[in-house]
């Protein structure tokens, strides 16, 4: 069951000096159409999360930065915008949904 206290249509700004683990489904309710409205996920080590933990928005774009990027889950924007900035190694093995969605990659491998 996903998070339910991240269901506002609201920026959220999520920082980690270390590392971030996503152990559950996660639903932010960040809509797309405002762009001081998003999500974004920040890590000084790695961002990490298991295949059944999904991540999504109600279309909000959603920036995941860390210097490891490593998402077994399901990524769902809805249409907005994910954008993947890392230094080290990334790997994204879930499904990228979302009908009309865009995706951005910065930084290192991939």
């Amino acid at each position: 069951m996903p998070a339910t206290s991240l269901t506002s249509d609201t920026k959220y700004v999520l920082t980690a000096r270390d590392n971030v683990i996503f152990n559950g489904p996660v639903a932010f309710g960040t809509k797309g159409g405002d762009a001081a409205k998003f999500v974004s996920v920040q890590a000084g080590g790695a961002i990490t999360g298991a295949a059944a933990n999904s991540i999504s928005t109600e279309g909000g774009a959603l920036t995941l930065t860390a210097n490891i990027i490593n998402i077994q889950a399901g990524i769902d924007t809805k249409g907005g915008t994910l954008m993947i900035n890392n230094t080290g190694a990334s790997e994204l093995s879930g499904v990228l949904g979302g009908h009309g969605s865009g995706l951005v990659k910065l930084g290192g491998a991939c």
